[in-house]
């Protein structure tokens, strides 16, 4: 080994989930064995989602990484905000500097930042083949795969077991129908026990990327659209939509608190950890330490299908060693034949590393789940390319609008169409496979 491993990492706590994956990853023959180079070395931008308590692990798999390659690796701090980041790696890319060689990217960066990544393909072989076809598509922008994931999560119910089999319920909500039902049921008994704070269901309903998710997942694969289809045409203003958006604004203040318009990750998981609700929609791999919960929480998909989220990594386009960046990239994202990449609080990207069956629509596992679900849906970030953040602005804010009751879901829908229209590359469809108002 040639290069030290810096130790200079920073990355905050709020969000850990992605460097699970080095805490927890087996390493095989799958990264590059012998030398690359002497002189170089390949420069990681750190995700800010880090563990604290991962640090350790990662380094020592740096080093290992060093030790098999005679690459050196160099972390570079990061910001802790995802809007902070993006724009660091934008002046980057603006000056072309050199570093980072090797990028960890959002699940929807990919189209923003594709003129600025190498294509994959030519680099990773067979490797850029494995993951899940979802996971690919994502990642793969104008024919080119500019991310190859990392750590993949889905949108996932989570609920009381305890009080579901209290007030006589045999499984978890298998409808969204059913989950309004169930959560009025609970929540009512448990506010007659004098549980004043108690709500039925707790979600993110601010005005940012979650609520994206959310109401996706709301309108999702019933039909209603996943905004932007693959063939670039905007596909959002229909009655599947339009129902959607008011069952989720008729929750506010019924099965879910006033306040859950303002509720992002944090919000609605402290939620119900501590007690205060039956179920609660966040990300897989969530898994309370409180007291009032621990041992009483089950997972399981959500009604319709959930949205992906997670991240990959890519190759900066200004790098010097790309070589050596994708000898990064196979070491940390290979494939071991005799063991399944233990992913900590991530699912597996491949179909290969999965520990069970795939779940399907109404799965119930006890605990929590371990292989991504067949009914699992990407964000339109790779068709909409560079205007994702837009496509995504304007459809979380039409959203916070219905929820807020400022605007009617059928107003907000309207209104949204035509702003999405005008976004360059976007256009509405010839003929309409969803009826429309």
């Amino acid at each position: 080994m040639t290069g030290p491993v810096c130790q200079q990492v920073i990355g905050p706590a709020s969000a850990g989930r992605w460097l699970a994956l080095f805490a927890g990853i087996v390493l095989s023959s799958c990264g590059a064995k012998q030398p690359i180079s002497q002189q170089t070395s390949v420069v990681l931008t750190t995700t800010p989602l880090i563990e604290n308590e991962s640090l350790d692990a990662e380094r020592e798999y740096m080093r290992t990484f060093a030790h098999d390659t005679g690459i050196g690796v160099r972390l570079i701090p990061n910001r802790e905000s995802a809007t902070d980041r993006l724009e660091v790696y934008r002046g980057y890319f603006r000056e072309h500097s050199p570093e980072p060689d090797v990028l960890t990217l959002d699940f929807v960066w990919p189209g923003v930042l594709v003129d600025d990544l190498l294509d994959l393909n030519p680099w990773l072989g067979d490797l850029a083949k494995l993951p899940f076809p979802e996971l690919i598509r994502n990642g793969t922008v104008h024919g080119r795969l500019v991310a190859l994931p990392l750590v993949s999560y889905v949108g996932l119910l989570y609920y009381r077991s305890d009080l579901l089999a209290e007030y006589g319920f045999s499984h978890p909500p298998r409808s969204w129908a059913e989950l309004e039902r169930m959560a009025g049921r609970i929540q009512a008994g448990e506010r007659r026990k004098g549980h004043s704070a108690f709500w039925g269901y707790v979600w993110q309903g601010d005005a940012y990327e979650g609520l994206t998710c959310n109401a996706m997942e709301w309108q999702g694969i019933e039909g209603g659209g996943r905004i932007i289809e693959q063939d670039g045409s905007v596909v959002v203003n229909n009655r599947v939509a339009e129902e959607a958006w008011e069952r989720a604004a008729r929750w506010v203040g019924s099965i879910s608190p006033p306040s859950v318009v303002e509720y992002k990750e944090k919000d609605a998981d402290n939620v119900f950890e501590v007690g205060n609700a039956a179920f609660l929609r966040t990300w897989s791999g969530w898994r309370t330490a409180d007291t009032h919960t621990r041992g009483r929480v089950g997972a399981t998909t959500l009604p319709r299908g959930g949205v992906i989220g997670g991240g990959g990594l890519g190759i900066s386009r200004y790098s010097k060693h790309p070589r050596e960046a994708a000898a990064f990239i196979r070491f940390f994202t290979g494939n071991p034949a005799e063991s399944r990449v233990k992913l900590a609080n991530g699912l597996p990207t491949m179909p290969s590393l999965q520990s069970g069956p795939v779940p399907s629509e109404g799965a119930h596992p006890p605990d929590h789940i371990q292989s991504m679900p067949a009914n699992s849906f990407s964000r339109p970030s790779a068709v909409s390319g560079p205007n994702y953040d837009p496509v995504s602005r304007s459809y979380f804010l039409a959203v916070h609008s219905v929820l807020k009751r400022e605007m009617t879901a059928a107003q907000a829908l309207a209104a949204l169409e035509k702003e999405l229209s005008r976004i360059p590359g976007l256009r509405l469809p010839a003929r309409r496979s969803i009826d429309p108002r």
